[in-house]
């Protein structure tokens, strides 16, 4: 029936030709917390390899896989580095204790 899209992950819908029941198919599995989320991810890679957006765009594009709007980009790209600055805070918290003893 149809594909819908949020970032990288695909949603695809789906209607049984007997009973006419529709059922939603997930590329991936987005309500298991254990796995880290394909959009954020991607962006992580974006941001730790320092490509940018442009280039992401460009590298997607030679493997024909349909890219993020770069709206979703800086949304994500807004999630990666404010969890990198928590990360980084805990990380001198620690160290500082070390230091301490």
């Amino acid at each position: 029936m149809g594909e819908k899209r949020e970032g990288l992950i695909s949603f695809f819908k789906f209607e049984c030709n007997m009973c006419k029941n529709i059922c939603t198919i997930k590329s991936e599995n987005t309500h298991d917390t254990d796995k880290i989320n394909l959009n954020i991810a991607a962006t992580t890679g974006i941001v730790a390899s320092g490509i940018g957006y442009s280039q992401f765009e460009e590298l997607c594009s030679a493997i024909d896989v349909p890219v993020f709007t770069p709206n979703t980009y800086t949304k994500y790209q807004d999630q990666v580095l404010k969890n990198g600055n928590k990360l980084r805070v805990l990380l001198w918290q620690l160290l500082q204790k070390k230091k301490k003893k």
